[in-house]
């Protein structure tokens, strides 16, 4: 018999990553988003015709973003295996 308030293969999942998922993903989107931002503030004050520091902030924010996951993932890698060592 079903209980009610049970879902079919709760029970399988005893620990959700989706958090971890979710901030890993906010964090690159923000660092994507403040180069861009900065970028363009300084367009904007130096008056340029080509966006030349935009791009110049999407590219550094899309590598210090992957850099942070990159970092990330490998914490996360050494916790899950027990070397809580610092490298």
């Amino acid at each position: 018999m079903r209980r009610f308030g049970k879902f079919p293969g709760r029970s399988e999942i005893k620990n959700p990553n989706w958090f971890f998922f979710i901030v890993v993903g906010i964090e690159f989107a923000f660092s994507v988003i403040a180069g861009i931002l900065l970028g363009s503030y300084i367009d904007g004050k130096l008056d340029t015709a080509f966006p030349f520091f935009t791009l110049l902030g999407l590219v550094c924010g899309v590598i210090a973003g992957m850099t942070l996951l990159l970092r990330t993932l490998k914490l996360r890698q050494q916790r899950k295996n027990g070397n809580d060592e610092k490298s």
